[in-house]
């Protein structure tokens, strides 16, 4: 936005008049004021010059309406990237709660169905629980060890993410 801003000056520069001052020493020999003299001479000229542009007035005028315009556009563009980018650090840090809160449900699911493992672990050995209820107790475990790692898995690039989103 800063550097169409810069563009708009520049062209707006174009339409402007334009003012210079100029100085002008001449020397001649002979001295072309006072020839009977057989030294150097001289004279100053000093102007003015005020230039103003009629004919590229309207082309001026145009390019400065077509700058602005694209001043206004980067603007807005602005805007849109920065709404985008607040709307993905919500959008990220949503996913993160979710995604955090599913990691402590499997934790306690985890907790629980180690403690359940174990049981059936001591309930085989004292011949109280079948070797099939002590397989799928094991089976159950390795399940939920797997969706412990995805949720944790899953956690950690939700907050990575999160952190990319936030910088």
């Amino acid at each position: 936005k800063a550097i169409k801003h810069q563009q708009t000056i520049i062209e707006q520069s174009s339409i402007l008049p334009q003012l210079a001052f100029f100085a002008n020493y001449t020397s001649l020999y002979p001295n072309f004021f006072d020839s009977m003299k057989s030294n150097v001479g001289g004279a100053w000229s000093l102007g003015v010059t005020l230039q103003v542009p009629l004919t590229d007035i309207y082309v001026g005028y145009q390019a400065k309406r077509s700058a602005k315009a694209q001043e206004l556009i980067a603007g807005l563009e602005e805007k849109e990237t920065l709404r985008k980018l607040s709307l993905e650090a919500e959008k990220g840090q949503s996913e993160e709660t979710l995604a955090r809160e599913i990691f402590l449900s499997s934790l306690e699911l985890r907790k629980d169905i180690t403690a359940n493992l174990n049981l059936a672990k001591l309930g085989y050995k004292e011949g109280e629980v079948s070797i099939e209820k002590l397989l799928r107790t094991e089976a159950d475990w390795l399940q939920i060890n797997e969706e412990f790692i995805s949720a944790l898995t899953d956690l950690f690039i939700k907050q990575s993410a999160l952190a990319l989103t936030k910088q």
